[in-house]
């Protein structure tokens, strides 16, 4: 079902699409989700939330270390069609 699926979008596939779809992937990089995160907390500390930061930190840490982890677990390869070449397995996707 996979391949079916990966071949109808890849059949579909156009400029103003893929283009989307790499701004979302971006969107969701180790780079933005870090630049966001210090943004955050600087924010909190001029605000003097404390314990805000705290939760950023356990959230960002646990969801890094489970999207690490099923990865890991679930093995899943990556299409061979895609657009966008990462390395490692695919799901999940770790946008979270």
């Amino acid at each position: 079902m996979d391949q079916n699926v990966l071949i109808f979008f890849a059949s579909h596939r156009t400029e103003l699409m893929t283009f989307i779809m790499l701004v979302v992937t971006y969107c969701g990089s180790y780079i933005m989700i870090s630049g966001l995160s210090l943004l955050s907390i600087i924010s909190f500390l001029i605000h003097k939330q404390f314990n805000r930061i705290y939760q950023l930190i356990i959230t960002i840490s646990g969801s890094a270390i489970t999207t690490f982890l099923f990865k890991n677990i679930i093995d899943r390869a990556r299409p061979l069609l895609s657009v966008y070449q990462e390395s490692g397995f695919s799901f999940p996707s770790g946008h979270t």
